[in-house]
């Protein structure tokens, strides 16, 4: 009987062994909940992610020396006063991309900004993209700002008085270009030509309502 009570626990280890690496192994061939999640895999289905900015801030053409980098509101704003006396703010937002594998493909990336103020005037916002990330938050002002692409990457129309709501822009392509840089650089910008248009968004230093970038790729 003793050498019974030794050998059976022995052969049900052995068992549970090869019954475990067969499960691994169907599982593995299925893609069923088995994934690489490091930062230089593949995942093995869509995943989603969501980041706050690393630097955001707005630059103004009539301070433009001035940095604004601390303010808690980002600003879009075109304004012509009798073609006399015309200005313009442009915010500059930076994502850190590091915790998304560099060979993902992305499926979809939607900037969203919580916006507090618009003019009686429907804007339409453009989103930009910028290949330059070595701007600092502390540091960027309307003089020094780095240029940007001219045509934007995506529109989005905000209507005159219609506040305190996320606004979006697909910038997809810009995530997917922007992926083995680790970065992503973006820029708000007006793109009515008129006496004045603008809008306020909220930036990462309000405490709430911070931007976002939300990312699904595989």
């Amino acid at each position: 009987m003793k050498a019974k009570e030794i050998v059976i626990p022995a052969i049900v280890t052995i068992i549970s062994i090869v019954a475990i690496v067969g499960v691994v192994s169907y599982l593995k061939s299925r893609g069923d909940g088995i994934e690489n999640v490091g930062g230089g895999g593949t995942p093995t289905s869509p995943a989603t992610i969501t980041l706050n900015p690393i630097a955001d801030a707005r630059v103004q053409s009539e301070n433009a020396d001035i940095n604004y980098g601390r303010d808690p509101g980002l600003g879009v704003l075109y304004f012509n006063v009798s073609n006399i006396w015309e200005g313009r703010y442009n915010s500059y937002l930076m994502f850190d991309l590091s915790s998304i594998p560099t060979n993902s493909s992305i499926i979809d990336a939607r900037l969203e900004l919580y916006n507090y103020y618009i003019g009686e005037e429907t804007t339409i916002v453009g989103a930009h993209y910028c290949p330059n990330v070595s701007w600092t938050e502390l540091g960027i002002t309307w003089n020094n700002a780095p240029s940007f692409s001219s045509t934007p990457t995506a529109e989005t129309v905000l209507e005159g008085y219609k506040e305190n709501m996320w606004y979006s822009w697909n910038i997809t392509t810009d995530v997917q270009y922007a992926l083995s840089v680790r970065k992503l650089s973006e820029v708000l910008k007006v793109e009515d030509i008129g006496p004045i248009f603008g809008a306020g968004f909220y930036s990462k230093d309000s405490g709430y309502y911070k931007p976002k970038l939300t990312i699904t790729y595989s």
